[in-house]
Parts: structure tokens; sequence; C-alpha cells
């Protein structure tokens, strides 16, 4: 357990998220964090889970009033927060979206009063619109955080066995950018496989949940590039495209292109024309190395060229990077670097890393202004 300073004035317990269990408690102008719990799909981390909230409410004579969780219904810490209105009368339960929760810890945590620009790089995570979220470009404060951009919806495979099948994963990228013409492309990852089985995929993709996942995209690349077909995690290729990653100079300004299209609710950030760039590069037995480098380099400028534009429409210069994804040193200290240099102030997390650990802490952030 851990404090951390900010002026809540009401007694919350946010919940958390599932996969990274971890709690948060709060006091007059203190939060108390549990992290490191476990994953909540294990019964046994659930019970310690639940003990631990027990055991610290207790401790310090904490009775909330408000309860945050996580938007999905499915989610243990949901359920959980749920059951709290069978016992308890007179609780007040707050919703919180995940990646708005990620933005608000990292606002919490450096005091931030006026507007940003937060970007959140990130597994998946359930949307407003009921669509997977988690490469997603967001606006305001903790009054209120308005998403303005996010990467095109992508079909994706979903669920405790099928999202670990990474083969499928890339090729509904593949067919996205090729259509049907994906299944003819002259590369490795086509020629050992067969041409009935992406006829079956096919099929499945109308019933797929969509993604804006950056994550999912990572792992399509891997994949691409001779990745196994399955994955140990989600998000492996975030670790793995790092690791392989080219640093020579001679590649550092290339970038594959890409597509920002204006769209009604902000800018829509289209894929397709960096898997394809990918694809020419696997053509031309270009090295995996330099083609994670190039990869890495274009993300960078896709934030790089939609920061400014909002920069320029909304006059806010602050920007918030968050989210798992930015564990990735090569992507983050490059990307901080570029927007400092251009005039940007890049505000980053303090107390806690960019992944899942902040996420009950900007719960009860959020959910003090309710």
């Amino acid at each position: 357990m851990f404090k951390v300073d900010y002026p809540f004035k009401k007694e919350i317990l946010a919940c958390g998220t599932q996969s990274q269990a971890n709690f948060c408690l709060t006091k007059k102008s203190s939060a108390f964090v549990v992290n490191n719990l476990g994953s909540l799909e294990e019964e046994s981390a659930m019970k310690h889970y639940q003990g631990e909230i027990e055991r610290l409410r207790k401790e310090l004579k904490i009775q909330p009033k408000v309860i945050a969780h996580d938007l999905h219904p499915g989610c243990s810490s949901t359920k959980y927060a749920q059951g709290l209105s069978r016992q308890i009368q007179g609780l007040t339960f707050v919703p919180v979206q995940h990646q708005k929760a990620h933005i608000a810890s990292c606002i919490g945590e450096n005091r931030i009063g006026d507007r940003v620009i937060g970007v959140v790089f990130d597994g998946q995570a359930l949307g407003e619109d009921g669509s997977i979220w988690g490469g997603d470009f967001f606006l305001g404060d903790i009054k209120g955080l308005k998403r303005i951009a996010h990467f095109k919806y992508t079909p994706v495979p979903d669920g405790k066995e099928n999202h670990l099948e990474s083969s499928e994963l890339a090729a509904s990228f593949l067919y996205q950018a090729f259509g049907d013409n994906f299944v003819g492309l002259e590369i490795d990852f086509m020629r050992y496989r067969r041409q009935n089985d992406w006829q079956v995929f096919k099929e499945k993709l109308a019933h797929l949940p969509h993604s804006s996942s950056v994550a999912k995209i990572f792992d399509a690349v891997f994949a691409l590039l001779g990745g196994s077909s399955k994955l140990a995690y989600e998000g492996r290729g975030v670790v793995e495209l790092e690791r392989i990653v080219n640093r020579s100079s001679h590649v550092a300004g290339r970038t594959y292109e890409f597509q920002l299209k204006q769209a009604e609710d902000g800018f829509l950030i289209c894929p397709e024309p960096i898997i394809q760039g990918v694809v020419e590069d696997l053509k031309k037995n270009i090295s995996r190395s330099i083609i994670s480098a190039v990869f890495h380099n274009t993300l960078v400028e896709i934030v790089r060229q939609l920061c400014h534009k909002i920069k320029q429409q909304e006059k806010v210069n602050d920007v918030v990077l968050t989210g798992a994804v930015f564990q990735n040193k090569v992507l983050f200290n490059r990307l901080k670097a570029l927007l400092a240099q251009d005039g940007f102030r890049v505000i980053t997390h303090k107390h806690f890393s960019c992944n899942d650990s902040n996420i009950s802490f900007g719960q009860a952030v959020l959910a003090s202004r309710k």
C-alpha cells in the first residue's frame, strides 16, 4: 500500500480493473492504493482482493459512500462493486471508462488544472460506444474528457483464448488493408497457411468485436514479421518489436504512410497504409529490425501531427502520455523528446507506471467530481 496526496472531499472506494488488480480508498486529502493483486480471473486472487479491501478499510476507518468501477459489466471488480449495493445502503456508483481513468490518474498525480490532450495507447477496454478502445486521443480535464481522435476500428479476435491467436489478428488487419487480395499476398505469413483457413476466418469477421487498440496493431505486426502464432499474453508485440528495433540513424526519419481523416467526432487514424507499408517491406526482404523501427517512427509521427492539429484548434499545449503501450521505451522516449522539441509540455506519471496500476486512482479522481 502507498499513499498519494490529492484533495478528495469524499470517502471513495475505487475498484480498479481486471488483469492487474488494484484498488484505491480515499480519506480527506489522501488516496491509499494497493497494487499487484494479480488477475481477478483467478478465484484465489479475487478472494485476496476482497480481503485486502476489507482489511485496509477497517484499518483506516473508511466508510466509503461512493464506489467507482470500470465501465465493463463483465469485470470481476465491477461485479464486486455492484455486489456492495446489496450489502450497504446509500451508496453512489460511478462507472468510469478505462482510458479516461488512465488520463485522470496522470492529471491527479501532477495536479493539473488546465485542459490537456490525453494520448492513451493501451490494450483493450470497453469504450462508451460499445467498441473496444485502446488507441485514443482525448481533450479536457477531470471535469470532463472528450474523445476527439482514435484509430479506425478493426475486427479483432477476443475472449480468454481467441485473443491469443496472433495469426487471426494479423489476418484481420491484412483483410482490412487489402480486401480479398490478402489471401494471395507473397509473404511468408501467407505462404505457410492454407487458403481454406482464411475463407473460414473471413466468415467470422462479422461477429468479432471492433477495436482501436494500438497494442493489437503491435501484435498484428509482430505476427506478420514471423512472431509466434500463439501470443503468450496480449501486447507481446509491444515488447518484441521494441526488443528488435533498429536504432541506426539511417532509418530515424523513415515512416510508413498513414491517413488522418476528419470525422464527425474528431480525427480518424486509418492503419491500412501502415499495414500495406509493412507488407511491401516484407516483399523486399527488408529486415525485421528496420520494419520495427519504421513502425515505431510512424506511430510517433501520427501523435505529433495530431497533437499539432488539436493544439491549433483548441489552444492546448499540455500532452499526457499514458496506457500500457507506453511502457515501450523506444516509443515513449522518442515521442516525449520530439513533442518537447515542438514546444509541448509532456506530462507523465509520477507515482505509477503508465499501465493499469494507475486505474483505481484515476477512477477515484473522476468519481470525486460527481
